[in-house]
């Protein structure tokens, strides 16, 4: 959905199980030599968005954001436009500039925002803990996958994330 290859980039992560899936981060490139507003000033610019279509045919169940740079909320409300009722799961400092953003685009609503440390949606277990980064209330993201139901449930996948990737 978006990249991990240098500072700046439109991060965007979905993990992806069957139809059902998450988002973490979805944030603006930053370009040194290129402003984040159109030429007519009318906010950031399209291209500058994670690609939503690899969210074609999915059935998105929440939205994870990770600290409160902009490469990795500048998008946040984007996803919201076709799916408007899923809940964001984050820190309470990360979701204040998600509001500053949401007044710069004139977006009157704001999603449901879960600060739990562990959240259950679909067949995902999202566990939030904390990590060391330049901005207060950064997290990273446990992904845990179970199928089955009852005592015949099982986690068949798991995944970390910690907010910013290098490669």
């Amino acid at each position: 959905a978006g990249g991990m290859s240098a500072i700046g980039e439109r991060n965007a992560f979905v993990v992806l199980w069957g139809v059902d899936a998450i988002a973490i981060d979805w944030g603006v490139k930053i370009q040194n030599n290129e402003p984040l507003d159109d030429k007519n000033g009318n906010g950031d610019s399209e291209k500058n968005f994670p690609d939503a279509s690899c969210l074609d045919g999915v059935n998105l169940l929440a939205m994870c954001f990770t600290h409160g740079h902009y490469d990795h909320i500048g998008g946040w409300f984007k996803p919201f436009e076709r799916f408007p009722d899923i809940p964001v799961i984050t820190d309470p400092f990360t979701e204040a500039p998600m509001r500053i953003i949401a007044r710069k685009h004139n977006i009157t609503w704001f999603p449901k925002v879960i600060h739990d440390r562990v959240t259950r949606v679909g067949p995902f277990l999202i566990t939030k803990f904390p990590v060391y980064h330049s901005i207060p209330g950064s997290c990273g993201f446990m992904v845990e996958v179970f199928e089955g139901q009852g005592e015949s449930e099982k986690r068949v996948a798991k995944a970390i994330f910690s907010g910013d990737c290098k490669c």
